[in-house]
């Protein structure tokens, strides 16, 4: 099975994300703008950014409750863009996540490498529902959730940890269209 996805009239593709990437990805993730949002900083080494890679290749959580899937977001070419991110608990429930360099925001990569991944989530992995939290400052990524057909919702609906109250937290069926 694989977990790669393309389709013929997409500019972009998903390629499962291994230690292989860590070059490319490492530079996209040098860029200062995608950490106005996410409670990350960018990658200190290569060589520790190659390690992290490696470990999350082995696709889920020790104790087995998490499953971890991770794509590299690639434009057709050839130039990868950034990565998109899922994580899979039961019963049949992911929240997912999205980052591209901010020199391709706007340009509807993120909406394409989504969609996809709402869809191998939803047909390879039997996933119902997918939920992404939000910061309430990001508006680019609020636009982008509801564009894909994600409804904001309380923080009480939400079967994740408790988000902070400077996120939003957004729900999407994926067994209806």
């Amino acid at each position: 099975m694989t977990t790669d996805a393309k389709t013929p009239d997409d500019y972009v593709t998903l390629e499962s994300q291994t230690r292989a990437h860590a070059g490319e990805l490492f530079e996209v993730l040098q860029d200062l703008e995608i950490y106005k949002h996410i409670s990350d900083t960018p990658p200190l080494t290569l060589e520790s950014f190659s390690k992290r890679l490696q470990a999350l290749e082995v696709g889920g959580s020790p104790d087995g409750t998490e499953k971890w899937l991770n794509w590299v977001v690639r434009h057709r070419e050839g130039q990868l863009l950034g990565y998109v991110q899922a994580t899979i608990y039961e019963p049949a429930y992911a929240d997912v996540a999205y980052v591209l360099a901010s020199k391709f925001w706007g340009q509807d990569f993120a909406y394409k490498a989504t969609l996809q991944m709402l869809y191998l989530l939803h047909v390879q992995h039997a996933v119902q529902t997918a939920y992404a939290v939000t910061c309430l400052d990001n508006n680019r990524s609020m636009r982008l959730l509801a564009r894909l057909g994600f409804q904001r919702i309380g923080h009480e609906d939400y079967p994740g940890e408790a988000p902070t109250s400077a996120e939003a937290v957004w729900r999407k069926s994926l067994t209806t269209r």
